[in-house]
Formats: structure tokens, C-alpha cells, sequence
């Protein structure tokens, strides 16, 4: 703005009317004037009415601070446009929250709103089926098929490397489908939008940013799930079936795709193309996490009727340890001691069509999830083992990173990463593909995402057997952290169960918990956790790091030569932070000229700890004799110093947040919030 002035007499009691005309603002000392003058405004470009042009020594922040103590420089509005920023604006990013890719799919009429109009079609030489290995698949024998904590047990060692693992019942178990007739004509049920295209990312930053910028945040983890999708039509699921087909018979157009073998690969390559680089917005309906009330459970449930012809033929399978209606609450579930509680054992109901979506999610409590497809086609799962559950949460909060200052909201974000990503950050993805009638577990702690095929009706409940107490009472730390509300009662549940065993040890034994009782029972190690040591932390505590290990020696493993034995010592200590851990050095030893050619590190929780127990935080120092160790050696032929995995496991889990190391005052910002 040009400001020229013109000479004219003005009285000082026009002095006193100017400056109850700009606000009330007196002019500056010096700056009174015994003549009257005018302002005409020039306009001329930006950069004269901004700081945009800046630069050079000059302190903006102090520039900005003197110019609001002389408003008489600027006019209003540039004065405004010079308060703070918004604590919301770092989420305007380049990255726009509007889609505006063209509609695939046109969903209702005047008519109705269960009608659509598929527009987008299949991309098929554009597929992007992620390259990742299948998880395993187990068959058990009749025999070993009765008893499903037992068999839980036995699969568990190897089945867990994979956090997810698919079961397939004996030929001879063929449970009746109940879900007929009238269940399936006339029960309705809500659905839910889901914008696949959305999936990745833009879903969660358009919700993201819309509670963030709310003045103030309500009690979120009490509230409605803002992240949520928005709520669809009701159907039947005979109306939703037609529904999902004419879908399916649009979009692909071939009639003969899925009568091919493996069909679902094609569908697989078209859903993680629409996720990752959508051409169309593609709009499904699912149904999540139904209660059984809704629909009724696919297993026949008792009936008050004892001469009902049909429930006698159904008893075998009533009473089956694989009826999801009995399952929580059989013999060597901690679940059943935790009456009060029936969310959590009661069955839930998924009904979807093709592209219906599971985002990545841990179950809550990182329960045991047991799932078993009814009927419809197949769906494909994809699980992260349990061990690199906080890596996996650290590339999702680099993908999301304004919630980092809201961490209340982490697991309620929404967000479907393709197996590709997350497998080149280090991250093992596996595939689950589960057919009409199996079964697919999923292991505590395991991040699992997935999506159907085309229409499918699968009933799942949650489970916690012996092994799941380690991760049971490490939830209990989380969620106290984040100010999260549970949704059971761990001391309950192990009192109560503690109580039971020494009331029968002989029943402890038949339900199949020979290693619960005794001097180093499960159950003797939590009790002494969770009661005889109120104030210190869970993993602080040397009775239970004999049920926790933890496998990190692959994220060491390199072949890279280094320059010095610095250099590789600050490798291998910002790799350890990076997954929860401090790596330190042991000992060296030396050759006959004095030179240090071989080095021994190690977490620095290894060694024995002789000190008295006092109250740490969950990143906690004290020593247990972790047994990872790290060797390295000067090769003289290469000049440089190379890294070996001696003891890749650590008998303890990593660090939640590293504030709590006594190195933490060491580190840098980035470092301190890793995970």
C-alpha cells in the first residue's frame, strides 16, 4: 500500500475524532501532527503487503510482534492476518481432502435407496496382487478336533510366527446351516458406506481433520466412533445378496471369472489397485461386528422346546467346542471368568460383497479372534505377526503424522496399507484366503486387514487362553497410558481364575491347564505380577520375562562393511531404538598388538540386576537378563567392520516410549518418539 500526503491544517480536536476512528488507537509519540492530512491507497503486487519476501537476516517472528504494537502502518486486515496460526493448520497439507476422481458407482434413486448403477469396470492389466507368502493352513484329526483349546495350544508355536492361521474342520463336521427361511427373508440389518478408493488415506485425514478442528475434543474413547462410516441402507440378506451380485456381474463383466480356479486372485489384484491408485470412486456396503441378536447365529443355539425333532439331531453339534455360541465360555477360557462381561463372548456377525473392507486393526484387549465363514465366497485376510505390532503402528502414525499430538485417537484411525507397503518397511504381511466353511484364527496382538470376494456371511468371537495372559496384562499398561476405556476386567478375570484353581486343582488339570498351577504357573507368575507388585511396572517384572520373547535379531542382520567401529555401533544403536531397544557394549577383545578386532554388544537390560525394586515407568532399565547379544569383527581383508547376530531374541518386550530410560535425556526428539 502507497501512502502520500497532503499538507492541510487539522486541530487537535481532530486529532482527538481520528482516534476514536481507528479503534480507539492513539497515534504514536512523535507522530502528532499540528496539519490535517488524507491517505489514498495504491494497489500494487503481494509481496508489498505480505512478509512473503522476507528474507535475509531478518527475525519475521520479532517483525511480526513490533508490527502489531503500531497498527497504524497496516490497514485491519493485514493486521489480522498477522495473528499466530491455528494449532489445527498443520494439517492443511498439499495433500487435498476432496475426491474428485468420477463416480464408479451410483447408489439409489427417487425410487429407493437399495437400487445402484455400476459405471467403473474392471482394470484387470493393471492389476496389484501384493507379493506375500500364505499363512499357514492345519487339518486337524476328529480327535484332535474336540477339544479346541487344546488344539489351540499345540498349533500355537508355529501358528503364531504368522499372527493369523486358517483351520479347516474334518470332513465329518458339517454343521447345519440355521441361517435359512425366514432368517434370512425377513431379519433385517444396517449397513455401512465404505468408499474403497478412500481407504488408504483420505478417509481418515478428512475425519482427522474435522474433529481436530473442533474447538474442543469431546471424551472420543466414551463417545460415537467419529472415524466410522457413514450409515447405509437396511437390507434383508436375501436383498443384500442380489444386491452384492449385480455389483459383482457389472464390475467384472466377464461371467466366466469367477468360475475360474483361484478367481480371487483377479479380485485381489483389482481391490489393491482401487486402494492404491483408483481411476473411479468405487462405493460398497458392508456390515461389521453384527450382534448375534440381529440376525440369530449361524449355529443352532439350545431350545427351549426339548421335543423339537431338529434340536435333537442338533445336539452334537450344540455342544461342540467350535460353536462360537459356547466357545468363550468352555472350560480353559480365562473369558468365562469375567461373567459380567458379555461383549466380548458373545457372537458377532459379518455380512459383505465384493471389495467390503477390514482396515488394519488389532482386537481389542489383543484378544484371541476366531473366525468361520458360513456362507458365500471366499475372503482374503492378511495378518502381522504379533512381535512387530509396534513397527507396524509406527508406519501408521508416519502416515498419519498429526496424531501425534492426539494419540487418544490412534486406534480408532481407518486405513487399509497395501501388504507391499508395510513388507518394504521391514513389516512380514501374510496371506489368509478362507473358504465357506474353515476357520481363521487370529493370535494376540496381530495387526489382520482383509476384504471379501463377493458375498459372504462369517461369525467371529474372541478368545484368551493361558498364553494370552502376558499380553492381557501388557494391554492393561497401553491402555492406561492412553486414558482408554477397557472392555474387561484383567484382575477380575485372573482372581477368579486363581481362585477356581485353588479350589480344584484336579478340574484345573481336566479343562487342560496342567501349566497353570504350581511355583511357575502361568497363573502363579501373573498373580505375582499383578498383586505382590503393585508399583512396578508389568514389564519391569522378572516372573513374567519368562513368557515374553521377542525375536528382533532379523532387523540387525546386514551385510554392510563399515569404515569403524563407531560407525557400526551407531547402526546397530539407532536400529535398537527404532524397535524399542537400547543396544550398548559388552566387552571387546583384542588381538596381540592391543588392537580392539572383536566387540560384544548387548540390550542393555542383559546382565543380573541386584538392586532393590522401585517404580519405573514402562521403558524401564533394570537388568533380567535379556539374552540378545551382538558380536562385531574388524575383517582386515575388507578394511572395515562387519555386524553377526549372536542371540537374536530378547526376553522382554520393547519399550512403549523411550521417556522412560534413563538414555532418553540422550536422544534426540525423533528418536524420543520412535514408536
Amino acid at each position: 500500500m502507497c501512502v502520500c500526503f497532503h499538507t492541510i491544517k487539522m486541530t487537535t480536536k481532530d486529532i482527538g475524532s481520528r482516534m476514536n476512528a481507528v479503534n480507539g488507537r492513539p497515534a504514536p509519540p512523535g507522530y502528532s501532527s499540528l496539519t490535517s492530512f488524507t491517505l489514498k491507497r495504491t494497489k500494487l503486487n503481494d509481496e508489498s503487503s505480505n512478509f512473503a519476501g522476507i528474507q535475509g537476516d531478518v527475525d519475521v517472528e520479532k517483525l511480526r510482534k513490533s508490527v502489531k504494537r503500531m497498527p497504524w502502518l497496516l490497514n485491519d486486515d493485514q493486521v489480522s492476518n498477522l495473528e499466530e496460526p491455528d494449532s489445527t493448520k498443520h494439517l492443511k497439507t498439499n495433500i487435498s481432502l476432496e475426491n474428485t476422481l468420477p463416480k464408479g458407482v451410483t447408489r439409489g434413486c427417487p425410487a429407493c435407496n437399495t437400487c445402484q448403477k455400476v459405471i467403473a469396470c474392471w482394470h484387470p492389466d493393471e492389476s496389484c496382487r501384493p507379493g506375500v507368502e500364505y499363512s499357514h493352513a492345519f487339518h486337524p484329526s476328529p480327535e484332535e478336533f474336540k477339544d479346541i483349546y487344546q488344539y489351540i495350544a499345540k498349533i500355537r508355536p508355529k501358528a503364531e510366527e504368522h499372527g493369523i492361521c486358517r483351520i479347516i474342520p474334518p470332513e465329518s463336521w458339517k454343521p447345519p446351516l440355521i441361517m435359512q427361511g425366514n432368517q434370512f427373508e425377513s431379519r433385517k440389518f444396517g449397513t455401512r458406506i465404505q468408499q474403497i478408493d478412500e481407504l488408504k488415506d483420505l478417509h481418515s485425514r478428512r475425519k482427522l481433520n474435522a474433529i481436530i478442528q473442533k474447538e474442543s475434543l469431546m471424551d472420543l474413547d466414551n463417545g460415537p466412533n467419529e472415524f466410522e462410516f457413514e450409515n447405509g441402507p437396511d437390507f434383508t440378506l436375501q436383498k443384500f445378496k442380489s444386491y452384492a451380485e449385480q455389483f459383482r456381474r457389472y464390475y467384472f463383466q466377464k461371467k466366466d471369472i469367477f468360475t475360474q480356479n483361484k478367481h480371487w486372485e483377479n479380485v485381489e489384484g483389482e481391490y489393491w489397485r482401487i486402494v492404491q491408485n483408483p481411476t473411479d470412486q468405487i462405493q460398497v456396503l458392508s456390515a461389521h461386528n453384527l450382534e448375534a441378536k440381529v440376525l440369530g447365529s449361524g449355529f443352532p443355539v439350545p431350545s427351549l422346546d426339548d421335543d423339537d425333532d431338529d434340536d435333537n439331531n442338533q445336539t452334537e453339534y450344540m455342544k461342540s467346542h467350535w460353536n462360537l455360541n459356547k466357545t468363550p465360555k468352555l472350560p480353559g477360557s480365562l473369558l468365562a471368568f469375567d461373567s459380567d462381561n458379555s461383549a466380548l463372548s458373545t457372537p458377532r456377525l459379518d455380512v459383505g460383497m465384493c471389495f467390503s473392507s477390514i482396515c488394519w486393526n488389532v482386537e481389542d484387549h489383543h484378544l484371541y479372534s476366531l473366525n468361520y465363514l458360513h456362507l458365500g465366497a471366499s475372503r482374503i485376510l492378511y495378518g502381522v505377526p504379533g512381535k512387530y505390532r509396534q513397527k507396524c503402528e509406527a508406519l501408521i502414525k508416519r502416515t498419519f503424522p498429526e496424531i501425534s499430538r492426539h494419540r487418544e485417537l490412534f486406534h480408532k484411525l481407518v486405513a487399509q496399507l497395501s501388504p507391499s507397503t508395510l513388507k518394504s518397511e521391514g513389516i512380514p504381511v501374510y496371506r489368509c484366503v478362507q473358504h465357506a466353511k474353515q476357520f481363521v484364527l487370529i493370535f494376540p496382538g496381530a495387526y489382520y486387514s482383509g476384504f471379501d470376494t463377493d458375498f459372504s456371511v462369517s461369525e467371529k468371537v474372541n478368545l484368551a487362553t493361558l498364553a494370552w495372559l502376558p499380553h492381557g496384562q501388557l494391554t492393561v499398561e497401553i491402555y492406561s497410558e492412553f486414558h482408554r476405556k477397557t472392555s474387561l476386567s484383567y484382575d477380575k478375570m485372573l482372581i477368579e481364575a486363581a481362585r477356581q484353581a485353588a479350589k480344584s486343582t484336579w478340574d484345573f488339570r481336566m479343562r487342560g491347564w496342567t501349566n497353570a498351577c504350581g511355583k511357575d504357573g502361568w497363573l502363579t507368575r501373573a498373580l505375582k505380577v499383578n498383586l505382590f507388585v503393585p508399583f512396578q511396572s508389568f514389564v519391569e517384572s522378572d516372573e513374567y520375562f519368562a513368557t515374553v520373547f521377542v525375536e528382533s535379531g532379523h532387523f540387525f542382520a546386514t551385510e554392510q562393511v563399515f569404515m569403524c567401529f563407531d560407525e557400526l555401533k551407531q547402526w546397530a544403536y539407532n536400529t535398537g531404538l527404532n524397535n524399542g531397544y537400547v543396544i550398548v557394549t559388552q566387552r571387546s577383545m583384542t588381538n596381540v598388538a592391543g588392537d580392539k578386532n572383536n566387540v560384544f554388544l548387548r540390550c542393555d537390560r542383559g546382565g543380573v540386576y541386584n538392586g532393590k525394586a522401585t517404580v519405573r515407568l514402562v521403558g524401564g532399565t533394570k537388568k533380567i537378563n535379556c539374552p540378545f547379544q551382538l558380536i562385531a569383527k574388524y575383517h582386515k581383508e575388507e578394511d572395515g567392520w562387519k555386524l553377526k547376530v549372536v542371540c537374536g531374541t530378547h526376553n522382554h518386550p520393547p519399550a512403549i516410549y523411550m521417556e522412560g530410560h534413563e538414555l532418553a535425556k540422550r536422544l534426540n526428539p525423533a528418536q524420543k518418539s520412535f514408536g
